[in-house]
């Protein structure tokens, strides 16, 4: 599968549990919702971080959104890590779930528009496949060992 294809698929899967969040009331449900989105961010995250931004780290016509791609991330664990400390049922957790929230919405649109079609310029579908490949199999291997 295109790297970016797979990315787009766990963008969406990640959508879902934010809509599956804000549509439980149940604190046990929510919990649990949370720590799915929490283990799928921080598996996603390493895998654009580890794979896929450093594939791109280099290339000069893109570099400036590779920068910007790391430091969207790094402001999205800002909240997630609070999240995960505080616990959903906290009187802080709603505002800092909107602010998670938010700020992975908002870099799922640059990354789905501007980086995907910067990177769709610089790499081929084959190469795309390849890295695909690569970061299904390490998200396979890291669901395995956890």
């Amino acid at each position: 599968m295109d790297a970016l294809d797979f990315l787009k698929s766990e963008h969406e899967s990640i959508k879902g549990y934010f809509s599956n969040y804000e549509q439980t009331a149940a604190q046990d449900q929510k919990r649990k919702i949370f720590n799915q989105i929490r283990r799928d961010l921080e598996l996603h995250f390493y895998l654009e971080e580890t794979i896929l931004y450093r594939a791109f780290e280099d290339f000069v016509d893109i570099k400036d959104i590779v920068k910007r791609a790391f430091g969207e991330h790094a402001i999205a664990k800002i909240p997630l890590k609070r999240l995960g400390e505080i616990g959903v049922s906290d009187k802080e957790s709603e505002s800092l779930f909107q602010e998670l929230k938010k700020s992975i919405f908002e870099h799922i649109d640059f990354e789905e528009t501007d980086f995907f079609t910067a990177i769709r310029k610089v790499m081929k579908r084959p190469e795309r496949e390849r890295m695909g490949r690569l970061m299904q199999a390490e998200r396979q291997e890291r669901l395995e060992a956890a």
